[in-house]
């Protein structure tokens, strides 16, 4: 959840992604001047499951951007991811002092990492698939790094916080 004043926090329900009907893109800290994918290009998935949303964007090794956000990322330097939305649905409701927004369902327009999430439980990380089994000799180190780059891709994930109301 969000925080959005002393006593009024901003909920995601399960169900807030379930009809992504955009085309979405994938950003780094929000600036579309650094698009890392898009989902009509074909260079940004998503996924949504009983946790919320994830998104995954392939490594382009020509891409500078790609390459700096990476850096970024393994460096620890950038561990987070948000996205933009615009509210189609909220429930309002209290617990005791706390007023909480409830969001049903939502537009999805962006997600991609950020240096500082509203929702902590976000994150963005690299992964890397395993490598095939080699039958021949040993390549040279340049090749080897260059495969494991062939390998690398990035991911982040944005789990929304999946918090089910009170009844």
């Amino acid at each position: 959840e969000y925080r959005i004043g002393e006593n009024m926090v901003e909920r995601i329900a399960p169900t807030a992604f379930d009809n992504i009907s955009r085309d979405v893109i994938s950003t780094f800290n929000h600036d579309l001047n650094q698009i890392l994918g898009r989902q009509s290009a074909g260079t940004l998935s998503l996924e949504v499951d009983d946790r919320g949303l994830r998104y995954s964007v392939p490594i382009d090794e020509n891409d500078p951007d790609h390459q700096r956000v990476v850096a970024k990322i393994k460096s620890g330097a950038v561990s987070g991811s948000s996205f933009w939305f615009s509210i189609n649905r909220e429930k309002r409701s209290t617990e005791g002092d706390l007023q909480v927004f409830q969001l049903d369902e939502v537009t999805l327009f962006e997600a991609g990492p950020v240096t500082q999430p509203a929702y902590s439980g976000s994150s963005s990380e690299l992964r890397a698939e395993a490598a095939e089994p080699q039958e021949t000799e040993e390549p040279a180190a340049e090749e080897t790094d260059a495969a494991q780059a062939d390998l690398d891709y990035a991911t982040a994930e944005l789990w929304a916080a999946g918090i089910k109301p009170t009844v």
